[in-house]
């Protein structure tokens, strides 16, 4: 009988693959007995196979109070098993199905049918999380057999702490950065912070802050701790997204002894980063508790300490000998290991976060052995990121993890990356870099590599470029490769986030200035002077882009941009919109604006304004010389910001952040009394305003307003800023910032401050300009009564002089017209008595002259009655 569990326990391997063939001593969980090895099974076994495929664990889910494991057997082995029992282990990640007779079983249920349930109470805060489950069968000699697959709680995120999407970004730029301000003013979208967990756990004190997670409390570092707070707090109001890269650094001094647990392997000189041992307990609970503690406080959604919603698990795991020092080991047992901690980081962050993000950090050899060329590699050692990506496939493919990439130059002394004989077309790529990004997706793309049938995500999470500043040919290579790598990776849909390494030169780096700017000192302490890439970098992201990185197209022997990058167009990359201003005095704002108090410090509230990086401290102080509207000077309360910059060119001061956002709507200008306490012998201070606004309904994208004006040093002064050029695209802001800087970049030799009395707008002022019309108004409208006056009294004077002239005439017309009647009437008489006269002369009156004379007399006087009533016709109508 035994032998035939065991050959049971050998087909199920050999044939599913996912049917674990496990033996163990029963007395092995008392820890006396030896347990059967995989070995020994397989020379014992000879017949009996479990049925393929549908005998197994189908799946785990969670309701309120339980959690429910569905298993199911095929018909063969249900009837062949029938009357057995089934037993179900709960594993932790710890343990493993090897050591399976080394644990109780946690429920069991008699066979007897195919389908089977097992409901245990689920406790959420306890190691029940990070749980899987399997199914065995006892033999009669008191061996396990293992008969199924072993699986994991799904979805995690069902019944996370805290739902909602993940945030959106105004870019895919990002930058490994020292200074805020500058950070800022480039415009970028997404950092790296690296967390040692090492670092961050005390043994218990007082002092000391505190948290639970599984039933356990740890400790943390407060000074750290609220440094931590700090960055991610001011970094995501300031729009960045921060991936916390989760690493473990050498022992040091004071590290409590419980820590020891920790490391998988002894320390060595050349290491930077060790592997968190995942088969040790204690280890798991620090690694969990970390991740699961940075996910809840950094993923609130009041965002009372910023947000990080993205876990880098390492850094370049693919390196077991400097960054992920695991020991000299075969690179499955690596590889066991490290997905253990992947798949505990899971669990621990999407318990907390819906949407958490996990990353399993790569170098850029992706089949070339070892991250340095110049070593002799050790396959105990030395492991290539295709290897890595495929043991991920095929042991890992139910975790969600995405990549975070470092695709530096094979050389890291080349400029010219686009000249890198490590990378080559096709898959067999010693080296993936910038110049071949896109052969990272297509690898990625590979159906075995799909989640859920989405791709995964890719975030270039470090990538620089040399330019000695010393060589000009360096330094122009540098801003071609910068802008050639970032249109590649960031013209590609799996990769959300190109993160450039460095901001300031570091002499430390041995031969290589990967910075924006040069420096003058070993810590990077200084921006001296800005390089040729810099402005490439401030304006890659913008519709300018090509602006500033055409002249560089050149250097690759290509005509244009879309040459070298398939699919290139502008509009792509130039995501955000930037508008620079300077400084208005105030004098010259028109007279129809209006000054309104956005926020006034004299109330003796800050308003919700921190101080950026390099402010110490931020508070309401009573202040003298203040110029009020009217020019005179009084006393009242003002932020004061004390000042405490690290090195030269660097803006700092105060900030605000709008949760709810701040509308701007028809605000034309932004103004305040500023008075700055230089610390060193200086007569001038640049002041800087900035501006910053999301995407938002209306579909105004992403955009940000940056304005330099300058002042006296030592006295009040007012400074306008006209930001005409953003509000009238953008209504609605998320940050406004005030810094100040030497005006001649020159380095503190202390701390300063500066005071700020309150923060106006200017609008135009509608009653104002209501009360300017109506004056025009009444004035139009006595002028146009006075026009009509003076027309009226012109028009009736000239009347009367017509009606006179018309009364004359018509009187000499009277005159004539009498004086022809008169005439004609005399006529009359005078024919009449001629005629009359001549009849009785002659004696010849008859009829019919009696009747001609008679019709020549009516006629006479038709006439006259005709132009009588002409004439009084005509004196009607006059």
């Amino acid at each position: 009988m035994k032998k035939k569990i065991i050959a049971l326990l050998l087909s199920l391997a050999s044939a599913a693959g996912a049917v674990l063939p496990v033996c163990a001593a029963a007395a092995e969980a008392a820890a006396s007995d030896t347990q059967v090895s995989v070995s020994e099974v397989a020379a014992e076994s000879d017949d009996g196979r479990i049925s393929e495929g549908s005998t197994g664990i189908a799946s785990v889910t969670v309701d309120k109070t339980n959690v429910n494991i569905r298993v199911t057997l095929a018909k063969a082995d249900a009837e062949k098993y029938k009357g057995r029992k089934l037993f179900l282990f709960e594993l932790y990640p710890y343990q493993t199905a090897e050591n399976i007779g080394a644990f109780d079983p946690t429920d069991y249920r008699l066979i007897d049918g195919s389908e089977y349930l097992f409901s245990l109470p689920f406790e959420k805060n306890s190691d029940q999380i990070y749980a899987r489950y399997l199914c065995a069968l006892i033999g009669e000699d008191g061996l396990y057999t293992v008969i199924t697959d072993e699986k994991y709680i799904g979805g995690y995120e069902s019944f996370a702490d805290y739902v909602y999407p993940y945030p959106e970004f105004a870019s895919k730029k990002g930058l490994a950065f020292r200074y805020l301000s500058d950070a800022s003013a480039l415009g970028v979208s997404h950092t790296v912070l690296t967390v040692p967990i090492n670092e961050y756990f005390v043994s218990e004190s007082e002092d000391a802050a505190f948290f639970d997670h599984c039933g356990r409390t740890y400790y943390l570092d407060p000074t750290r701790l609220a440094a931590l707070d700090y960055k991610v707090r001011t970094y995501s109001e300031a729009g960045i997204n921060i991936y916390l890269d989760v690493v473990l650094t050498a022992p040091t001094e004071t590290q409590p002894d419980e820590l020891d647990c920790l490391y998988a392997s002894e320390y060595a000189s050349s290491v930077t980063y060790y592997a968190v041992n995942s088969a040790d307990s204690a280890a798991l609970g620090y690694f969990n508790a970390m991740l699961a503690f940075l996910a809840g406080r950094y993923t609130r959604p009041d965002r009372e300490y910023g947000f990080a919603g993205s876990y880098i698990i390492g850094y370049q795991v693919n390196s077991n000998r400097y960054y992920n020092n695991y020991g000299e080991s075969e690179f499955d047992d690596y590889m066991d290991s490290y997905i253990r901690l992947l798949r505990s980081a899971e669990i621990a962050v999407d318990t907390v976060y819906s949407g958490a993000r996990i990353y399993v950090p790569l170098a850029n050899n992706f089949t070339e052995p070892s991250v340095n060329s110049k070593v002799q590699t050790n396959a105990r050692y030395d492991y290539t990121s295709r290897d890595v990506l495929d043991a991920l496939a095929e042991r890992a493919s139910d975790i969600s993890w995405n990549v975070a990439f470092y695709p530096y130059a094979s050389d890291y002394e080349n400029s010219a990356v686009w000249q890198d004989e490590g990378a080559v077309s096709g898959f067999g790529t010693p080296y993936i870099t910038a110049s071949n990004i896109e052969l990272l997706c297509e690898y990625l793309s590979q159906s075995e590599f799909l989640f859920g049938g989405e791709k995964r995500r890719i975030a270039i999470a470090e990538f620089g470029v040399n330019g000695n500043p010393e060589d000009d040919d360096s330094l122009a290579n540098q801003a071609a490769s910068f802008a050639y790598g970032y249109y590649k990776a960031a013209a590609q849909d799996m990769i959300e986030s190109v993160i450039y390494y460095r901001q300031v030169d570091s002499l430390a780096e041995e031969g290589v200035y990967f910075g924006l700017w040069e420096t003058g000192t070993d810590d990077s302490a200084d921006m001296t002077e800005k390089k040729p890439i810099y402005d490439v970098f401030k304006y890659i992201d913008t519709p300018r882009s090509t602006e500033f990185s055409t002249s560089y197209i050149s250097r690759l022997g290509a005509a244009g941009w879309d040459a070298v990058v398939p699919g290139f167009y502008v509009e792509q990359f130039g995501t955000r919109e930037l508008f620079e201003g300077t400084a208005v005095e105030t004098g010259r704002i028109p007279y129809s604006f209006t000054r309104f108090s956005l926020f006034d410090f004299n109330s003796g509230s800050l308003h919700g304004f921190r101080p950026t990086e390099g402010a110490a401290s931020v508070d309401i102080r009573e202040a003298s010389g203040i110029v009020d509207d009217k020019g005179n000077v009084v006393r009242a309360s003002a932020l004061y910001a004390a000042l405490s910059p690290t090195g030269q060119n660097e803006y700092v001061g105060v900030s605000r952040y709008f949760p709810s956002g701040l509308m701007l709507e028809n605000i034309r200008y932004i103004g305040f009394s500023i008075k700055a306490d230089a610390s060193i012998a200086t007569s001038k201070v640049k002041v800087m305003l900035r501006l910053s606004s999301s995407a938002d309904e209306s579909g105004a994208g992403y955009a940000d307003y940056i304005a330099e004006g300058e002042v006296n040093a030592g006295e009040w002064s007012r400074v306008c800023f006209d930001v005409s050029s953003i509000t009238a695209s953008h209504i609605d802001y998320d940050r406004m910032s005030i810094w100040i800087t030497d005006s001649e970049g020159n380095r503190s030799d202390g701390s300063y401050a500066f005071w700020l009395s309150g923060v106006d707008v200017y609008k135009k002022d509608i009653s104002r300009i209501t009360k300017v019309i109506l004056v025009i108004a009444c004035i139009v409208l006595v002028f146009l009564a006075v026009a009509c006056f003076i027309a009226a009294t012109r028009i009736a004077a000239a009347k009367r002089r017509r009606s006179r002239e018309l009364e004359r005439q018509r009187e000499y017309e009277e005159m004539l017209r009498a004086e022809e009647q008169t005439r004609k009437r005399e006529e009359l008489l005078r024919i009449k008595a001629e005629e009359i006269a001549r009849a009785q002369d002659s004696g010849e009156m008859h009829a019919n002259g009696q009747k001609s004379l008679r019709r020549r007399y009516d006629k006479i006087h038709a006439e006259e009655a005709k132009k009588a009533q002409t004439e009084k016709a005509d004196k009607s109508n006059y």
